[in-house]
Parts: C-alpha cells; sequence; structure tokens
C-alpha cells in the first residue's frame, strides 16, 4: 500500500515538471518568432522627428540657433534632417556650400541636447544633404564605419541592449509638383487622380524603389521609421472627408506612402495620432507666404514595429498657431517639422 502512494506521488511530481517545461517551451518559442530576445514584454517610447531644415535657416537669413530652438522643443530622440546644406541655382538647385551639421551637432550639445550625427552623403534620387540625429549610439562596423543601407538612406541605432532601430532618412523631388498641377497652379495641367498618381510615380518613383530597395535589403530591425520631405501628398490626406470640407479637390491614392504601407506594413505616424484629416489636416507646406498656395502635409513620418505600436503624441513646428502646436519665433524653414512619440511593445 504504501509502495503504491509512493509511486502516485511520483507520477504526480514528474507531471507536474513536464507541463512547467512545456510551459517555458510555449514561452521561449513565442518569444523566438517575436525576434525578442528577452521573455516578457517591455515598451519602449520613441520621440521622432521629420525636418527640412532649408540650409538650417541660411535660406532665410535666418540663425542657426533658430533650428536649435525647433530640434529641443521637441526632444526628439531620433531626427531625420533634410537640406542640411543651401540650395544651389536653378533650374535643379543642387546642394552647395558646407553641411551644417558638426555646427547644429554642437550648437545643441551647448544647449544641453547631445546627438549622435551622421551625414547621408551621395547623389541620387533619394538624397539631397540628409542627415539623422540619434541620442542612441549609431551602429558602427568592426573598423568604425557607420553601416548603412545600399543607397544610402538608412542607418541603425540601437536603443538598449535588445532592440535595434533602423532610421531611414529620404528627400523626393519636387518638381513637377503634383498638386499644384491639379490645382492649375503650374503646367502642364492635371485633369483626373489617375493622372495625379501617374505623374507623381514618373517624378519620384526612381527615388521610392530606391528606398524600398534599401528596406528590403537593410531589413527593420525591431522597430523601424521612415522620414522626409516626400514633396508629396499622404494618400490618408486626399480622402472624401477631406474633399467633403474643401481641404483637397479630389480623392487621391499618393503612391509614395501607399506603397510603403503595401510593401512593408508601414503607417503614417502623424494619421495614426490624429486620424481624423478634417479637424487635423496637418499642413506641412508651407510656413512661408505664397501666392497662390495650396496647403498639404508633405513632410512624413512613418512607423513599423515587430510589436505592438502606438502613436501617444503628434504635432507640428512652426511659425503660428493654429498651424503649428510649437511656434518658434524666426521659424528657419520654408516647411513646418513633424514629430511624433511612439510607445511600441518589444
Amino acid at each position: 500500500m504504501e509502495k503504491a502512494r509512493r509511486r502516485n506521488v511520483l507520477i504526480t511530481v514528474i507531471r507536474s515538471v513536464v507541463v512547467v517545461v512545456l510551459l517555458w517551451l510555449c514561452v521561449a518559442v513565442f518569444v523566438g518568432d517575436a525576434g525578442v530576445d528577452v521573455v516578457g514584454a517591455e515598451r519602449v517610447n520613441v520621440t521622432v522627428m521629420s525636418f527640412n531644415i532649408y540650409g538650417g535657416g541660411a535660406q532665410r537669413g535666418v540663425p542657426l540657433s533658430r533650428t536649435v530652438a525647433a530640434i529641443r522643443a521637441v526632444q526628439p530622440d531620433i531626427v531625420g534632417l533634410q537640406e542640411t546644406r543651401q540650395e544651389g541655382p536653378p533650374p535643379d538647385y543642387p546642394p552647395v556650400g558646407p553641411w551644417v551639421t558638426a555646427d547644429l551637432v554642437l550648437e545643441l550639445k551647448n544647449a544641453g541636447s547631445a546627438y549622435y550625427a551622421y551625414n547621408q552623403e551621395g547623389n541620387n534620387s533619394a538624397l539631397w544633404a540628409n542627415t539623422i540625429l540619434s541620442r542612441y549610439p549609431i551602429q558602427l562596423s568592426d573598423n568604425g564605419d557607420v553601416i548603412h543601407s545600399p543607397n544610402n538612406l538608412g542607418i541603425r541605432v540601437r536603443i538598449s541592449d535588445h532592440v535595434t532601430v533602423a532610421v531611414y532618412n529620404i528627400h523626393l523631388a519636387s518638381d513637377p509638383y503634383q498638386p499644384y498641377q491639379v490645382m492649375r497652379y503650374t503646367e502642364p495641367y492635371l485633369y483626373t487622380p489617375q493622372q495625379a498618381i501617374q505623374s507623381a510615380i514618373d517624378t519620384r518613383g526612381n527615388g521610392t524603389n530606391l528606398l524600398l530597395s534599401d528596406v528590403t535589403a537593410f531589413g527593420k530591425s525591431d522597430i523601424a521609421f521612415v522620414f522626409g520631405d516626400f514633396n508629396e501628398p499622404s494618400h490618408r490626406d486626399w480622402t472624401a472627408p477631406a474633399v467633403r470640407a474643401g481641404l483637397q479637390p479630389w480623392i487621391v491614392q499618393w503612391p509614395t506612402t501607399l506603397t510603403m504601407e503595401n510593401a512593408h506594413s508601414f503607417s503614417d505616424l502623424y494619421r495614426l495620432g490624429w486620424p481624423d484629416v478634417v479637424s487635423r489636416p496637418g499642413f506641412s507646406w508651407t510656413s512661408m507666404p505664397q501666392t497662390p498656395v495650396h496647403y498639404d502635409r508633405i513632410d512624413m513620418m512613418l512607423g513599423w514595429a515587430r510589436g505592438q505600436m502606438e502613436v501617444t503624441r503628434a504635432g507640428i513646428v512652426g511659425e503660428k498657431a493654429p498651424e503649428a502646436d510649437i511656434v518658434i519665433r524666426d521659424f528657419p524653414s520654408d516647411h513646418r517639422a513633424m514629430f511624433a512619440t511612439v510607445s511600441i511593445s518589444v
């Protein structure tokens, strides 16, 4: 009788151990599939910013300190900057003169905001004197060189021991500018949404393809962001509600944001934070008086994550309210800056 009782106890213990081991294996398999190298959930909060700085304000005769003020007003962790050199002569307006990056980083540091910086040098249809700033270390090779994507559109930064972020930053072609063609401001005029889409593909397709190629080759790590002066609206903005409200003339599935959403599951962070395009159109173009003008959001922040991603704050930095959530005196650029805080489970 006693032997039978001990045998039953032993069987119960063995069954308990097997259950515990199986549960541990289930957790390990789940975590491995998610691409996370720790057991259990963790949330990271990252504030990002996209800002065409217009030569650091030099194009407007504004000191670099105003660009510093705009960045520090947001206190971003990662920033995609475009036009960190001045514009050359028409008709091509090539980048000329020195990069303002070193002076900008020094002024930011002296003001209490330290950043790593990477100038995306090169000449292709998705670059125009772009720079990435990061509070987090930029990933380097064994030789000490920055590891970047094949077309130099992206780098990686490590925000913790086990979370890496792929950061892409682009500047796409500005001309021809389809919204002005749709509005009959500039020729050749566009008469249908399909004409607008095709013209946008003809204008920026090469640059978009470089980005797609880089994301495919370089990857999205645990988190990925795309920043940039797209010079093209979001397909999330030219919608039926926007047309009914008189904000836009047509419904247009603008191809660049749509392609990034469909091909790589990127989300439009500003529109994720503010889904109602009528109450928060988020115009980033333009902060300067122009006649004629059609206001639009052409400066983008796209995001992707392995885990759940939530935008807890999104807004605009610019020259005046209500167009801007954060107002900077002597705003330095012709583009307003976009920012968002993202909470991500990893």
